[in-house]
């Protein structure tokens, strides 16, 4: 589930995306152009957004969610469970086995990026001055500087999620 201004989004299997808003209103229902799990949608501004799922799957919108098209360049066959982005530009998308790919130019290429971990990455969020990246049996990452650093969170619990306006 994802929120901006008035609108929120939420994923579903199959590839569709829907949109409603935050007063009654009706659901509707777009579809990416491909079927696959879709684990992550996030949304710069009302028109462009993002979704990713499994086999290594990113869409991309600039209209709203009407139409999708396929902008995972450079991203391997793998599950990825959690995207996000500061600006329409630069984004993060994280998954299995610790995978973590960034972009620099609104997902048109991605960049694998070498993380601290083997562990299944849950939740990312991109800051203006930073990320945070979590995952299973208590993995906290940490990026400020272009390297990915483990945060020592003394919990084997999996961290599901990761929110807030500021990385500092």
């Amino acid at each position: 589930v994802y929120s901006f201004n008035n609108d929120v989004w939420f994923t579903g299997n199959n590839g569709n995306v829907y949109k409603t808003q935050r007063t009654v209103s009706p659901i509707y229902q777009y579809y990416t152009g491909t079927s696959f799990l879709i684990n992550s949608i996030h949304f710069v501004n009302s028109n462009t957004g993002f979704v990713c799922g499994n086999g290594g799957e990113v869409f991309k919108t600039t209209d709203g969610g009407i139409n999708w098209s396929n902008s995972n360049s450079g991203i391997s066959n793998i599950d990825l469970n959690s995207i996000s982005f500061v600006d329409e530009s630069r984004g993060v998308v994280v998954g299995k086995s610790g995978s973590i790919f960034l972009t620099t130019d609104g997902g048109n290429s991605w960049v694998q990026n070498a993380s601290s971990t083997n562990r299944n990455l849950l939740d990312v969020k991109y800051y203006s001055d930073g990320i945070y990246a979590t995952g299973e049996h208590g993995t906290l990452l940490s990026n400020d500087s272009g390297k990915w650093n483990a945060v020592n969170t003394q919990t084997d619990s999996d961290i599901r999620g990761v929110t807030g306006i500021s990385y500092g």
